[in-house]
């Protein structure tokens, strides 16, 4: 796998597909949130009409709020490679105990569902993820809003796990985090995903030690302290 980087542009070779690594436009969004949607659904793979939608909620209350959300995309004959997909869930929990989620699903009843096979223009959504620093602003915890990167939902086509696609992500959010002036990402997972901790500790980032203060950052993110663990890496330069 070959990659480079140009600010939060990347480019990676992965398999038989080219991928490029940017920012989300604005309309993009609704297919990229399916994708988001499916990659955490149930199997894995679909979503239901109610969670799409909801999810695209989510995604435009985060972006409103400052998030990027950056999208890994194979473009034309290159994503030929998705055509047998092989099952498999979604690399980071998050979304499934979300409130939103719960307040919003029973709005959309009739819109479209989503797969994880859902086209954009001449490209195919092979990854997603989600980086923001909002969360450093809440009254709930004296974290300063300059401490850290957060990393969320970060999920990549079963066709093309471990091919270097989630690598590719992950250089492009160091990417926004130096443009932010930030030198370190932090994010949560369930104790019990062993594949995304060790995927995640295969590229550098290591389990922290939870004080007062991050204990009570994760708590008003929603989420329990006694099975969502904390990593961080400080950023690649």
């Amino acid at each position: 796998m070959a990659s480079r980087a140009f600010g939060l542009l990347c480019v990676c070779a992965a398999a038989h597909a080219v991928i490029v690594v940017r920012p989300a436009a604005p309309d993009e969004l609704l297919r990229l949130a399916r994708f988001r949607a499916a990659a955490f659904s149930t199997d894995g793979r679909t979503a239901s009409p109610a969670r799409a939608q909801a999810v695209h909620k989510l995604v435009e209350d985060r972006i409103a709020r400052g998030s990027t959300l950056l999208c890994a995309l194979a473009s034309g004959s290159d994503a030929d490679c998705l055509e047998a997909e092989p099952e498999g869930g979604g690399w980071h929990p998050g979304l499934e105990g979300s409130q939103p989620l719960k307040l919003l699903s029973s709005f959309f009843k009739s819109e479209p569902g989503a797969t994880l096979d859902e086209s954009l223009d001449d490209c195919r959504i092979v990854g997603v993820c989600d980086v923001s620093r909002h969360e450093f602003d809440l009254p709930t915890h004296s974290l300063s809003p300059d401490y850290a990167l957060y990393l969320t939902a970060l999920a990549v086509h079963p066709a093309l796990r471990r091919r270097g696609v989630a690598a590719s992500l992950l250089e492009a959010v160091d990417a926004h985090a130096r443009d932010e002036g930030l030198g370190r990402v932090i994010l949560h997972v369930e104790d019990d995903n062993a594949e995304a901790i060790a995927f995640y500790e295969a590229q550098a980032f290591a389990q922290m030690r939870v004080d007062k203060d991050l204990r009570q950052f994760g708590t008003a993110l929603g989420l329990n302290p006694d099975i969502h663990s904390l990593f961080s890496r400080d950023v690649v330069s």
